[in-house]
């Protein structure tokens, strides 16, 4: 089924998108100036993106506020995507 599909079941898609998120797995990773330097300047807030950033970005796309939100793709990214 597709999201026109799904509306009329009152079933809402839409999804998160993070870039490189800062986890246990990753910390060490995201720490080396070898890999952030390159990458960290474009991000227009100049940090990674963490785990709660991503949580939060679901959190509200699952609240009734947003109730009227369909087929949205939501980038958790610091602006990376746009610079």
């Amino acid at each position: 089924m597709s999201t026109l599909e799904l509306g009329s079941h009152e079933i809402r898609v839409n999804s998160v998108n993070p870039t490189d998120v800062v986890m246990e797995s990753t910390k060490q990773f995201l720490s080396n100036d070898e890999y952030t330097g390159p990458y960290l300047p474009p991000h227009p807030l100049g940090r990674f993106t963490e785990l709660d950033d991503v949580v939060n970005a679901t959190l509200f796309l699952s609240s009734d506020g947003t109730a009227i939100i369909t087929g949205s793709n939501v980038a958790v990214d610091g602006g990376w995507l746009i610079s």
